[in-house]
């Protein structure tokens, strides 16, 4: 089993390992504007950051959806998204049920 599955990271048929977990915690997404100009740069960011991201057209650029265990962590998230150069700002959407 182990060999097989150190075949496929080589291979790149797997690219990584992520856990689900229940729906524990606060889950939100948290949709981002950006400067045009910087886009592909704050993208790359936020995708070595993060796992599910869209990219949209419109008033929004993308949408990240975050689950973690508390409305502080949340905010620090929020607050490490605003940082990145290139960021113009963010709205959170908190899911309540």
């Amino acid at each position: 089993m182990r060999k097989r599955i150190s075949r496929m990271l080589a291979t790149g048929a797997i690219k990584k390992f992520t856990v689900v977990t229940g729906n524990e915690g606060v889950d939100a997404i948290i949709l981002v504007r950006l400067e045009s100009k910087k886009t592909k740069n704050v993208i790359e960011e936020i995708r070595k950051r993060f796992d599910e991201i869209y990219e949209y057209s419109g008033r929004v650029d993308l949408a990240v959806k975050i689950n973690c265990s508390s409305l502080d962590e949340l905010n620090s998230i929020v607050d490490s998204i605003r940082a990145i150069d290139g960021v113009r700002g963010t709205d959170t959407l908190i899911r309540l049920k």
